[in-house]
């Protein structure tokens, strides 16, 4: 493999990696979202139940709220950690790529001024 080949994969990786930080960051901004959604749900639900919240739809939409964002936290908390994963791995191929150029040093010259 020539050192062309071996910049073009780096630079692969490098967008992968970049695709997949983005995409958990998504996941990080999903899970706050979604703790956010628990926390409103929780306090619908004891405003209900201590009586301020009158009604069937407060109660309803309390639980709906509790138990959506309760499965969305569980589900992108997953992904997320699966996304690490994979961007250890491209990071960890990238290093292996990098070490195998065939890189010089280039000598420190005279310095200007």
């Amino acid at each position: 493999m020539t050192d062309g080949d071996l910049h073009e994969d780096i630079e692969c990786l490098e967008g992968r990696i970049a695709e997949l930080a983005d995409a958990a960051e998504r996941c990080r901004k999903l899970i706050v979202a979604a703790k956010l959604l628990i926390a409103a749900g929780s306090l619908l639900l004891l405003a209900a139940f201590a009586g301020l919240a009158r009604g069937p739809g407060p109660l309803i939409g309390a639980t709906a709220a509790l138990v959506g964002g309760i499965v969305v936290f569980g589900a992108n908390t997953a992904t997320r950690r699966e996304l690490a994963q994979s961007i250890a791995a491209a990071e960890q191929a990238r290093s292996d790529l990098i070490g195998r150029l065939a890189l010089r040093v280039v000598p420190e010259g005279p310095k200007p001024g």
